[in-house]
């Protein structure tokens, strides 16, 4: 219903299909990662005629294992940084629609005057909501609208919301509606929270990666010189 191919439950979607949802092209991907192969493997064989030491085949072996385990997994990062981003945005929104059914809104323009607060995307995605509810007057397209979110969470929200239009905004269902967007909240906030002090204090160890780093550059450099030298002797 919202423009993704569906995928049975359970299952994990390929890399093709992980790509092509962070809208990237896998045969682009592809042929640059080739191409980059490639020249790190003549860079190699180069590297190699000119030291005679294994160490720089190895060490352009790494760079390639790391420039394809990065390039590879590119389209993961992507689309679990997109859902994130949604996730956060879906929290952000709804706290406007929770003010206008508070005012006394019908859940139906309630969730109209809500788009009109959404980025482009996800505004596009509300249309296909509004769109879903005028044909088809079940829980479904609350629940297709869910699928975009990883958190069950956000499909306990908008059950809650489909039986607020079912029973007419009772008071009970927006009680109900209140305390679960709420605990979604915060729960969200407790995450940002954990994700910001989690980048914190990578930030402290860059320092030591960095000095670890440079003293394994000088290790190989040292043992490339000593190779010259007994391959001279």
């Amino acid at each position: 219903m919202f423009g993704r191919k569906k995928r049975r439950p359970g299952t994990e979607p390929s890399f093709l299909q992980k790509m092509k949802e962070a809208n990237l092209h896998p045969k682009k991907e592809l042929f640059f990662l080739g191409s980059l192969d490639l020249f790190l493997a003549v860079l190699s064989f180069f590297a190699y005629q000119k030291s005679q030491s294994l160490i720089s085949i190895g060490g352009f072996g790494l760079v390639i294992v790391l420039a394809d385990y990065f390039f590879l997994g590119r389209g993961h990062r992507l689309l679990k940084a997109q859902k994130e981003k949604f996730e956060a945005e879906f929290v952000h929104l709804f706290a406007y629609f929770s003010i206008f059914i508070e005012n006394g809104f019908p859940v139906y323009p309630a969730l109209s005057e809500t788009k009109r607060f959404a980025s482009p995307a996800l505004s596009e995605i509300m249309e296909k909501l509004l769109q879903g509810i005028d044909n088809d007057k079940t829980v479904t397209p609350y629940l297709a609208f869910a699928e975009i979110f990883p958190s069950l969470e956000i499909r306990q929200v908008m059950i809650s919301i489909y039986k607020m239009a079912e029973e007419g905004g009772g008071e009970a269902y927006i009680r109900q509606f209140q305390t679960i967007f709420a605990s979604l909240a915060s729960q969200k906030r407790k995450d940002l929270l954990a994700k910001t002090k989690s980048r914190l204090e990578g930030l402290c160890f860059l320092p030591l990666i960095d000095s670890g780093v440079t003293m394994g550059l000088i290790v190989i450099g040292i043992v490339i010189v000593i190779g010259d030298l007994v391959n001279g002797l």
